[in-house]
């Protein structure tokens, strides 16, 4: 996070150099905090606006409200974003389930900048640089997702019967900073129960799927302008290509 500064705070640190660091983030010297749970009670900074829990899955439904709570105590609008792992399975595995869906049926996922794409696809055929050179990443354009064949370091779960994954460069700014500040892929898939209608706005998103969430994001729950679907093109290892969606 280059421009602020960044602390550290874990359970097996003395007391005195927790309460050290505790004291620099509640002054503002620290920007950033990263921390295990040991922040989950007691700790009150008002000025605390945004929390991010990698692993969602991994903790319990009160543990994340504990966790939720930590921002969101002053004046500031806050939120609090809980991440599931696109390389853990049982993360792919809820997903799957609250959709309803066949897990047979892959997802696909989005990465921040292209040189993310070597380390989830084994080769990446010539072809799909051209198609990514050629398209631009820019926000007014319409999204590419390109299908490349032999994924890996992804949970198998989330991949196609052939080995393949659908990787997407986004350059929508929310889900691109979430990617980039975690340093790993988000799953995307469209908010709806597997056979329904997919919901164009927040609006039109099912009980059920918000429900069954730990948790929802307040960012763009109000925006109900059109959204392009992305282009759908699948590369295969001789450099030939398969238009899947236009």
């Amino acid at each position: 996070f280059p421009g602020f500064t960044v602390g550290c705070i874990h359970g097996r640190m003395k007391a005195k150099d927790k309460d050290a660091v505790m004291a620099d983030f509640v002054a503002g010297k620290t920007n950033i905090l990263v921390s295990t749970t040991v922040i989950e009670v007691g700790v009150d900074v008002p000025n605390a606006a945004l929390m991010i829990v990698e692993n969602a899955e991994r903790f319990g439904l009160s543990q994340l409200h504990q966790l939720r709570g930590r921002v969101g105590r002053g004046a500031h609008k806050s939120w609090c974003i809980l991440i599931s792992d696109a390389t853990n399975e049982e993360a792919v595995k809820r997903i799957y389930s609250l959709k309803r869906r066949a897990d047979s049926k892959a997802m696909l996922v989005l990465v921040d900048a292209p040189g993310r794409l070597r380390t989830y696809v084994e080769s990446v055929p010539e072809t799909a640089w051209t198609l990514l050179e050629n398209t631009g990443l820019s926000a007014d354009e319409r999204p590419l997702t390109i299908i490349y064949p032999h994924a890996r370091n992804l949970a198998q779960n989330l991949t196609g019967d052939d080995g393949s994954i659908g990787i997407r460069i986004t350059s929508e700014p929310f889900s691109r900073a979430l990617c980039a500040g975690l340093g790993k892929p988000v799953v995307s898939t469209s908010a709806n129960i597997s056979g329904e209608a997919a919901a164009k706005t927040f609006a039109s998103v099912c009980g059920e799927i918000i429900n069954g969430v730990d948790y929802v994001c307040r960012f763009r729950r109000n925006d109900n302008r059109p959204h392009k679907p992305s282009a759908v093109i699948k590369v295969y290892e001789d450099n030939t290509l398969e238009i899947i969606r236009k």
